[in-house]
């Protein structure tokens, strides 16, 4: 997508697949030093557009004109729900455990579940360090 700018000197110049193009050959060198020096950002929509803002935010001028950039792609539902984003649908009372039989999720609504503080997980983990501790080790 091309840009045709007007720097403040009065040279036009336009940025046509990340190079310009000037009748000027040293103006062409300036302006391509404002390059990023691996190319643009994969992410940039439109780096013609974007180099020559950089430009014109260095040197003064403005954008004359520009290819309006192309429609962004659509991937896929562009709103999604639970039941599209997996592709299979929720059960129907609303529950989230897992059906498949290779995979234990245990259910933390369970009033059975045993529950546990993290000071209490903390005392359990470390009990057996500080029984090492406390004993006198000689080597």
């Amino acid at each position: 997508m091309s840009v045709k700018v007007r720097l403040a000197s009065g040279e036009v110049a336009i940025v046509d697949g990340y190079e310009w193009v000037a009748a000027d050959p040293q103006l062409r060198t300036l302006l391509n030093t404002f390059k990023q020096p691996y190319g643009p950002s994969a992410s940039d929509p439109d780096p013609d557009y974007s180099l020559a803002e950089t430009v014109i935010g260095m040197l003064g001028g403005e954008i004359v004109s520009a290819d309006p950039p192309l429609d962004p792609p659509q991937y896929g539902d562009p709103n999604p729900t639970p039941s599209t984003v997996s592709g299979a649908p929720l059960p129907e009372d609303g529950a989230t455990k897992s059906t498949s039989p290779d995979r234990d999720v245990p259910d933390f609504t369970d009033p059975n579940v045993q529950k546990s503080t993290a000071s209490e997980s903390y005392a359990q983990a470390s009990a057996p360090f500080k029984e090492l501790l406390a004993a006198d080790v000689v080597d």
